[in-house]
């Protein structure tokens, strides 16, 4: 049986049958305690939304897109259980998300794992704990519905990414997603930001033409003031240098914590991700509930270090930014932070970087160059030259901007 949510972003949103049965399990309730925001939440206090809110939004946007292209197109013979699949992919592609968001990820795996691991990033995670859930809870789901769900949240090979069922959740191609038409309206709200980017605008203007999702050339600005958006939001909120600050104050704790909680030291022990899965932005809580005598003497003063850390997190006492650097394209990082250290005669056992990266969402090149537009009322696509023509000067001299922030250990 469905089940009826009331969202602040959306209104009501009806979940399917499968997909309120995976709502109802501990690993998906997990994502109540995971802010959407991470560290923001330290910075932006109207900042307070979670994962779990996301998710629900992100399927009711994946079903409602589905559900207008097929409409709309009604010779690509879109199935009901198709569009139950992409449901159920936007609803469980952010499972995987670790303690603080991309914090985990970013900085602390980034030290303690290969990127090869099949662990390392949240989209791999999301996909293991998806086929988890419906083999734990019987949720009913066949090998095949279960592959195209994990691709769909994870579309990895060229030959994915360039199937449309593939771009609507996680889009591959070039970024326009439901996943970020949720997240900007979400976060927009809650931090009380007045620009932004309406999705509503864009979904009657999609169309599948060869097999890609494509934009019908009056909202060629709309696709742009998605990803300025997006660029702005990076700028001003996800990349804040107070953020920046919190994140590695956090990270400090994250190192700390691995040595005195078997969870966080061994999180992937198994593939059923036991350790994992107990981890959630309460982590911060249990050095402070903690009684010394829970741990042998030799790791006592872990604890206290810890205590002292959060404290320092409370009374505002973040980790201090020597030096923001602005790199130029093709810069190695830890070249520029070896020449500064250099030039500075500093030693660089005594200090770390950070990365602030903010971009379009296609790196240094223009994202436009990677979304195929159709002229209206017709299947012919436009080049990019055509694209650029109709952008006109509104384009930027440059679409990413990368800093080294230097930190004191």
């Amino acid at each position: 049986m469905s089940k009826i949510f009331q969202d602040d972003i959306h209104g009501p949103i009806e979940i399917c049958s499968i997909g309120a049965k995976i709502i109802d399990t501990p690993e998906f309730q997990r994502l109540r305690n995971i802010k959407q925001l991470g560290s923001g939440y330290y910075v932006f206090p109207s900042a307070s939304h979670n994962r779990f809110e996301h998710s629900i939004g992100t399927a009711y946007l994946a079903r409602s897109l589905i559900n207008e292209i097929a409409t709309n197109q009604p010779e690509l013979g879109i199935t009901l259980e198709q569009k139950v699949n992409v449901e159920l992919a936007g609803l469980c592609h952010d499972l995987g998300h670790g303690p603080f968001s991309h914090i985990y990820d970013d900085i602390y795996l980034k030290d303690k794992i290969p990127d090869n691991h099949p662990f390392r990033h949240h989209e791999q995670r999301s996909c293991a704990i998806f086929a988890l859930i419906n083999e734990k809870y019987a949720i009913g789901l066949s090998i095949e519905n279960i592959k195209q769900i994990q691709t769909m949240i994870h579309p990895e090979r060229e030959k994915d990414k360039s199937n449309f069922l593939y771009q609507i959740v996680s889009n591959g191609k070039n970024g326009i997603d439901v996943d970020k038409f949720d997240y900007i309206a979400r976060d927009t709200k809650a931090l009380g930001i007045h620009y932004g980017f309406d999705h509503k605008r864009i979904f009657p203007y999609c169309k599948v033409i060869q097999g890609e999702i494509c934009y019908c050339n009056k909202i060629i600005f709309n696709i742009f003031e998605l990803f300025d958006t997006r660029y702005r939001l990076h700028k001003q909120v996800y990349n804040h240098p107070t953020v920046k600050r919190v994140d590695m104050t956090l990270a400090k704790i994250f190192v700390r914590l691995e040595k005195i909680l078997p969870a966080f030291d061994q999180p992937f022990e198994n593939e059923e991700l036991v350790n994992f899965l107990k981890l959630t932005d309460s982590v911060m809580d249990f050095p402070l509930l903690m009684e010394d005598y829970w741990l042998p003497l030799e790791k006592r003063p872990i604890l206290y270090e810890i205590r002292a850390i959060l404290n320092d997190l409370k009374m505002r006492q973040l980790e201090v930014i020597i030096e923001a650097i602005l790199m130029k394209t093709g810069d190695n990082a830890t070249e520029v932070w070896r020449n500064w250290c250099l030039e500075n005669d500093k030693d660089p056992e005594e200090y770390i970087y950070s990365i602030r990266k903010l971009s379009f969402s296609a790196g240094t090149r223009n994202p436009l160059n990677y979304v195929r537009f159709f002229m209206k009322n017709t299947d012919e696509l436009m080049s990019r030259k055509d694209i650029n023509v109709v952008m006109g000067s509104i384009l930027p001299k440059q679409f990413e901007e990368k800093y080294l922030l230097i930190f004191r250990k």
